[in-house]
């Protein structure tokens, strides 16, 4: 009794924690809509498929769509088989790619493949909170009309998932759980702090191998030297998907985002 109380004083102190952070952000927020200029939304549909090989090597696909009606653009995306190596229990190897191919109204298509190298670290704990912080590195790499950008950027991304059912029950099929993470994200050719993430997900384990998950980013952003204001919205539905086990699928294994 006493470890399910501690518990759950823990899940409280958590979530109160990020409720008073997000009040902050509204704070911000607000100052985005003072300046009149328009918010924009995207809208996406994503799909991550696992194949743990081992103990320690799991593959990983992630493929989607987005709709991004301020920039009259739909994208597709999809990956080859990305590489997850558990170094420790506490620790993982990332290695990815993402390719994206945007169809832009009145305009040439762009193409872009995406590198990705990251490593994640696990907080021990005795609960059943999953609390990770996932650091990458990443270079967009876009080619429209026969030229090439590329987009060098660093971001990290603390999280922590709450299952709402207690004791065994939690993260297995037929239960909610809850994801907070916060990321921010640096251009390394401009040198400066270009966006910030702020993420709530709202997950269900349909069966076992099986979880759907609505997810709403809030963004901000700015230019060099100046404040982070609300500037969009993503609205995501996500499946994550393993055929090949019987367990539940926790929220460890995370999209490589399209953006």
């Amino acid at each position: 009794m006493q470890t399910a109380e501690s518990f759950h004083s823990i899940v409280l102190r958590l979530v109160l924690t990020f409720l008073m952070l997000g009040t902050g952000m509204s704070g911000v927020a607000q100052t985005a809509a003072d300046d009149d200029k328009p918010i924009t939304n995207e809208y996406r549909t994503t799909l991550i498929v696992t194949k743990p090989i081992n103990k320690k090597l799991i593959l990983f696909g992630y493929y989607g769509f987005a709709k991004l009606p301020h920039k009259d653009t739909n994208s597709v995306f999809f990956s080859p088989p990305n590489i997850v190596y558990a170094v420790k229990p506490w620790m993982e190897l990332w290695l990815a790619a993402v390719f994206t191919v945007s169809k832009i109204k009145n305009s040439s298509d762009s193409w872009e493949f995406r590198p990705v190298a990251g490593i994640k670290f696990y907080v021990p704990t005795k609960t059943k909170l999953d609390i990770s912080v996932l650091t990458r590195y990443e270079d967009k790499l876009v080619t429209k009309d026969g030229d090439t950008t590329s987009t060098p950027r660093f971001r990290t991304r603390p999280a922590i998932g709450i299952p709402f059912a207690k004791g065994d029950r939690a993260w297995k099929p037929k239960t909610f759980y809850m994801i907070q993470d916060i990321e921010p994200i640096w251009r390394l050719d401009t040198h400066n702090l270009a966006l910030i993430r702020w993420r709530t997900i709202g997950g269900y384990v349909i069966k076992q191998g099986l979880n759907m998950e609505f997810m709403y980013h809030m963004e901000f952003s700015g230019d060099r030297g100046q404040p982070k204001n609300y500037t969009g919205n993503i609205w995501r539905l996500g499946f994550r998907w393993n055929p090949w086990t019987k367990t539940a699928v926790r929220p460890k294994m995370e999209a490589i985002d399209g953006d």
